[in-house]
Order: C-alpha cells, then sequence, then structure tokens
C-alpha cells in the first residue's frame, strides 16, 4: 500500500523549537506503522516530482509506504505537496530533508528512510526500494545504502558483478535508504546549504555508531542533473554552487573538528572500505578560495609509513593505507590530476612483466611537469639505468638519481 501524505495527515509539531531544528533523536515516534517513509524535496518542478511520485506508485512492492513531499519555498507547487515552508533565500537541500524526516518520524514508525532528490529516478523495470529494502534486511551492519550508477564520474559508485552490495566511505546524498534507528545517531547538517560533501560528516556519525555505509550492486539509479542547476530560483550554476560548496565546507570541518578532520574521520572508518575518500577530499579541498583544487600527490606502496599530505596508496590493506588498489590499476583519480607520484615498496611488490603497465599508467595520471620519484632500495634490488631506459618509452623526461632515488618528470 502507498499512500501520498498530506498536511492533514501529518504531525507538524517537532520540526522546529524557538526558530531551531528539534533534535531528531529526542522526537517522539508516531503511532502510524508502516515499513517505509519516502521524503523527496522540491522547489519550483512540480513536473519532477509528479513523474517521481508515479513511479513510486508502480514500485515499493510489498511495501507498506508514505510519501511525503517537502515544498522548499516553492512558487510552483505540486499538488502531491506534504508541507512547503517560506524560504526566499534557499536554505538547500540537506534543510528541506530534515524538515521532512522530522514530520516523518513524528507521524509514523517506519523501519527505513528514503531520502531522495526530485530528478532522481529508478530504470526501467527495476523496484529500487523494494531492492535496498531486501539488501538492508539482509545486512543489519548497514546504516544507509544508495543504488550505484554505471555512468558516475565516482569509481565506488559502479556496481560489481556478484555482490550485495560494497562497503564505501560514503553513499550517493542523490538517493539514501537510511535504517529508521541510524537517525538516532545523525543525519544531514541542515547548514550545509551547498549540500555537496554533506554526506561526509553523516558516515562519520553512522561508522561511529557501529554503522556500514554502502552501493547495493542489485540496484541502480538514473540522475538527470541538468534539470535543475541555474533553473531554479536561488540554485546557482553547478560551477558556483561547487565553489560556494567548498568555501563553506572547509572552514567547517577545520573549525568543529581541527585541520586533521580526515584522520579523526578515518578513525572510525570500517576495515572492508578499499578508499578512503575522507583523505581525498581533505586533499582536494585544501586549496580553498580557487577554482582549481590544489592536486592530489600519491604515496604508492606505502606498507606501514604514513605520508601526510599524500593519498597512501598500496595494494593490501595497511595501518595507514587510504585506498587499496593494485599499483598498476589506481582507480578514482582522475588523469592528469596528479602533482607527484612517489614509490616506495611500488615496485617490490609488483611482477616486473607489470612494470610497463604501470608506467604507463602513472604517467596518464600526472599532469604535465609533475615528478615520479622511484627508491630504489626495495628488498629486491633495482638498477638505475635500466629502470630509467624503461621510464623513458613511457614519456618519463630529465632523469636524475640521488640518494637511492630516480626522479624523472612527465614532459609538457
Amino acid at each position: 500500500m502507498i499512500n501520498i501524505m498530506h498536511r492533514e495527515d501529518v504531525c507538524l509539531d517537532h520540526i522546529w523549537r524557538d526558530g531551531e531544528f528539534t533534535d531528531l533523536a529526542a522526537i517522539p515516534v508516531g503511532q502510524r506503522k508502516a515499513d517505509l517513509a519516502i521524503v523527496t524535496i522540491n522547489r519550483d518542478r512540480a513536473d519532477l516530482v509528479a513523474r517521481q511520485i508515479a513511479e513510486f506508485c508502480d514500485r515499493c512492492e510489498g511495501l507498506t509506504t508514505d510519501i511525503y513531499t517537502i515544498e522548499m519555498g516553492s512558487s510552483y507547487r505540486s499538488e502531491h505537496e506534504t508541507f512547503w515552508y517560506e524560504d526566499p533565500e534557499y536554505r538547500g537541500k540537506p534543510y528541506g530533508h530534515n524538515v521532512g524526516v522530522r514530520i516523518a518520524r513524528a507521524t509514523g514508525d517506519y523501519r527505513y528512510y528514503y531520502i531522495a532528490m526530485n530528478d532522481v529516478f529508478c530504470p526501467d523495470g527495476q523496484d529500487v526500494p523494494r531492492i535496498l529494502v531486501d539488501v538492508m534486511d539482509a545486512n543489519p551492519e548497514l546504516g544507509i545504502l544508495s543504488p550505484t550508477c554505471e555512468t558516475s564520474g565516482y569509481t565506488s559508485a559502479k556496481p560489481r558483478p556478484g555482490m550485495d552490495y560494497h562497503s564505501v566511505t560514503s553513499a550517493d546524498y542523490l538517493i539514501q535508504m537510511m535504517r529508521a534507528d541510524a537517525v538516532r545517531h545523525g543525519f544531514f547538517n541542515p547548514d550545509f546549504k551547498y549540500c555537496w560533501n554533506v554526506e561526509l560528516e553523516l558516515s562519520y556519525q553512522l561508522f561511529k555508531a557501529g554503522y556500514k555505509a554502502g552501493y547495493c550492486d542489485k540496484a541502480q539509479r538514473i540522475h538527470y542533473g541538468t534539470s535543475t542547476w541555474g533553473k531554479v530560483k536561488g540554485l546557482p550554476s553547478k560551477k558556483v554552487y561547487k565553489q560556494r560548496a567548498k568555501a563553506f565546507a572547509v572552514p567547517y570541518w577545520i573549525e568543529k573538528y581541527g585541520y586533521d578532520w580526515d584522520e579523526l574521520f578515518s578513525e572510525v572508518l570500517p576495515a572492508d572500505v578499499e578508499f578512503n575518500r575522507f583523505k581525498l577530499i581533505r586533499l582536494d579541498q585544501q586549496g580553498l578560495g580557487g577554482d582549481k583544487p590544489k592536486p592530489i600527490k600519491l604515496y604508492l606502496g606505502c606498507g606501514g609509513r604514513y605520508a601526510r599530505d599524500y593519498l597512501n596508496v598500496d595494494s593490501t590493506k595497511q595501518d595507514k593505507t587510504d585506498a587499496i588498489y593494485e599499483l598498476d590499476d589506481i582507480r578514482y583519480i582522475a588523469p592528469g590530476s596528479v602533482a607527484e607520484i612517489k614509490c616506495f615498496l611500488a615496485l617490490a611488490r609488483l611482477p616486473a612483466e607489470r612494470w610497463d603497465r604501470a608506467f604507463a599508467h602513472w604517467h596518464s595520471l600526472l599532469e604535465p611537469g609533475a615528478l615520479l620519484v622511484v627508491h630504489l632500495l626495495h628488498e629486491k634490488f633495482i638498477e638505475a639505468q635500466p629502470l630509467i631506459k624503461r621510464l623513458r618509452r613511457h614519456g618519463f623526461e630529465d632523469a636524475q638519481v640521488y640518494g637511492g632515488r630516480v626522479v624523472v618528470k612527465k614532459g609538457a
């Protein structure tokens, strides 16, 4: 059964108190019993809401489901509206979801909250809400779960054949199925007007409570992101949005958690997460104030060692590893975005027949003029001149040998 929740159906007594949001954990759970509360948000795109709700009504098989539509100051409101609040300056998507989840919690006793944007849809023939619920029912360690996306630029968001889910640093804010009990431990910060990376802090809160975040390999989503950028009142272009998001998030994290906020968050990162996105985001956002993020530096074959301002990569899990990848197949890092690659045990851990593939791969990751530093003093001896000759075949130049290291540069 699916119910479209209107104002007269819900409890509005626990959204705000003295102008501030009420504590989610302190809100008494409503008497209405159901499996799922879908909370979607809208600002002036009633057409998208109509399409999305029609899709929900055709899915959610076997789930008692209530749909809440929160209008964030819309001038063009949906007929499915649950609640509208005044928002002339546009306080952002996390603010809208905070309104919605408080209404839902005070109204009903749900097992899950499905937190959605209004421009995200399910592939034909796929019951995404049902699949996510089934996977979370079977895996109680999951606090939050998102569908995957074949075309995502975020490698961890891509599906992995044969798996129910894979554990990640943070799930996707576009759609998240959240265990109702987990809401007691955290939710999206409503102050993130520009919501990019708002999910990182939520992951930290859930990890501390013993939950995991994941991507569901059995479900996918479709995002029509160009439908809202710069086209909705108060919402700027994507480029300006990202700039403003960085300008808010970096000072916030440093002020609240300290400069090493990524290390604090990483202390509770589940052991089966292969890529530490906390570290990558901190490195990416260090260049506060500029359009271009500070280039990433990679430390390959780090073992148990740790380089402070590098992304520490190894093929096996170590105490200080930020990302676990084969060293000739480092994913998620964009080509031409790396300022330096330092190899400590990288070649020692890579069969010699894969070196050329690794050199070509590292060359593609480096930006023009960036350095590759290879330590020669491994447990197996590496001669400098034959190594330099092989590196030159892959576009490296200006070779120097000193202090047990070969240093080469990617040509401009």
